[in-house]
């Protein structure tokens, strides 16, 4: 619950944000160094065990850049794993208002591109749900919640990333292999592309629509991104609903913050005025 201690009180736990049956996604508070970070904490069992999951997350560790959170630590609790991470100032794709479509493409690009490198390492990112998926104030989708259980693979890497595009796009949280709505069939202004993008990258090709291609690979996700992306990167808004919207971007403010100089201007020239009249 929130507000409980975890880890010997180590942490206090401050907002559950998702998971699934086995995996809970928290921000938490570190009360021995002070800082909020972020908990992804999987139970382990029968086949699997906390050593080997740690063991399959070690390529994020060293992973350095945009698109992943920075691992801090890993350890078992109680038949859980642990996997301690940097918390970032973000929101979750549901609360991203993304202004044009093409930009939830330019967000996108860098974790489908830390996708795309994990597998051809051979290792997996485990971006199988969308909630581990979040959006900073640089308006640039990162793995917020590390950590990979025995279930993920390469090919629910891809799909996790046709959710979250999907959710980026249309706001609607869509998880697993079922074909999602098109999202060009929910906003005209997605194009085809990126619209068959999400739709194949989702569904197995036992269920795709008659003459729509499966992306099977991140090569692929990545190489359909590309062309849509914008040359100018990525723009968003937080949900103005969302009490932890405070990173309102520049252009928002911008009007309120004319009229205020405007008012300071006309001020003092009428101030002039008054004393040269006197």
């Amino acid at each position: 619950m929130p507000g409980s201690l975890f880890a010997n009180g180590r942490y206090r736990l401050l907002e559950r944000c998702g998971g699934t049956a086995d995996t809970a996604f928290w921000r938490a508070h570190d009360t021995v160094l002070a800082r909020d970070v972020a908990l992804t904490v999987i139970d382990v069992g029968g086949d699997d065990s906390a050593d080997a999951l740690f063991d399959r997350t070690m390529w994020l560790c060293r992973t350095r850049g945009d698109a992943v959170a920075v691992v801090l630590d890993m350890f078992e609790r109680d038949g859980r794993a642990v996997v301690v991470a940097q918390w970032k100032q973000s929101h979750a794709l549901g609360l991203v208002r993304v202004g044009r479509p093409t930009s939830a493409a330019a967000a996108l690009d860098p974790l489908a591109r830390t996708v795309a490198d994990a597998h051809r390492d051979g290792a997996v990112v485990a971006v199988d749900h969308p909630n581990r998926v979040r959006v900073g104030s640089d308006g640039v989708a990162f793995l917020a919640f590390p950590g990979v259980p025995a279930t993920a693979t390469a090919r629910g890497d891809v799909r996790g990333l046709g959710n979250a595009l999907s959710e980026l796009l249309t706001g609607i949280h869509h998880v697993g292999d079922a074909r999602p709505l098109s999202p060009a069939a929910l906003r005209p202004d997605v194009p085809e592309a990126l619209s068959a993008l999400v739709v194949g990258s989702v569904v197995s090709d036992a269920a795709a629509p008659v003459g729509q291609p499966v992306t099977g690979t991140a090569e692929q996700f990545v190489a359909g991104l590309a062309a849509v992306s914008p040359a100018d990167g990525p723009s968003y808004a937080a949900d103005p609903d969302d009490e932890d919207s405070a990173s309102t971007s520049w252009p928002t403010w911008a009007p309120i913050v004319a009229g205020g100089a405007l008012i300071a201007v006309l001020a003092t020239i009428g101030w002039f005025v008054g004393v040269s009249l006197v």
